[in-house]
């Protein structure tokens, strides 16, 4: 499905509720910087959104780990990991989001931004790293969200979640919902077992 790129990684599948599947991955086609693409398939195995892919959040830096769900309407939500904020020494990590629609249109807009020209929705940026997001369905267009997060330093890493309606608008408190600490290394799965 990647269009003319020397590596993808981490690809995710779901259903399009129209007997194909949406896909979503990482890939470095430009330059050696990884960006967030999707794909339609058609029950046929025919690319249906643009011969080119989708780029999900138009970026300088790398964005990885992207997961996705079904937006309920035969479109998805797709959030990653974004380190648009590093710089320098500065390892920084985001959590960032995007709903797109059944024909592949980018759908949560920023003030001042377009379709094809869009960012995706912050879900996290507080300080230092924010890692590994994780996605379910909220049952009516929206989503759950929950990543790792050391914000307070990797001796306390923690859980948080942050609840995102089918407008892209957050519902839970700034950067997420704190929900336990002291993970050291074990959030994966939790995060696996609980949703």
């Amino acid at each position: 499905v990647s269009y003319g790129s020397s590596y993808a990684y981490e690809p995710q599948i779901i259903s399009d509720d129209r007997n194909g599947i949406i896909l979503t991955w990482y890939d470095n086609r430009y330059s050696n910087t990884d960006f967030i693409f999707a794909q339609r398939l058609n029950d046929n195995g025919t690319k249906t959104w643009s011969a080119q892919d989708v780029r999900v959040a138009i970026g300088n830096k790398d964005q990885m780990f992207s997961q996705i769900i079904s937006s309920g309407s035969n479109g998805a939500i797709i959030t990653w990991q974004d380190k648009r904020a590093s710089s320098g020494i500065n390892n920084d990590n985001d959590i960032y989001a995007q709903a797109l629609d059944s024909n592949g249109v980018l759908m949560w807009l920023l003030p001042g931004e377009v379709a094809g020209n869009a960012g995706g929705i912050p879900v996290c940026t507080a300080t230092q790293m924010q890692l590994y997001p994780k996605i379910i369905s909220d049952k009516n267009g929206g989503a759950f969200i929950s990543w790792i997060d050391r914000r307070n330093g990797v001796s306390e890493e923690g859980l948080y979640v942050q609840h995102l309606d089918n407008n892209g608008g957050s519902h839970f408190t700034n950067n997420g919902l704190f929900i336990t600490d002291r993970l050291n290394g074990n959030a994966s799965s939790v995060i696996y077992e609980n949703f």
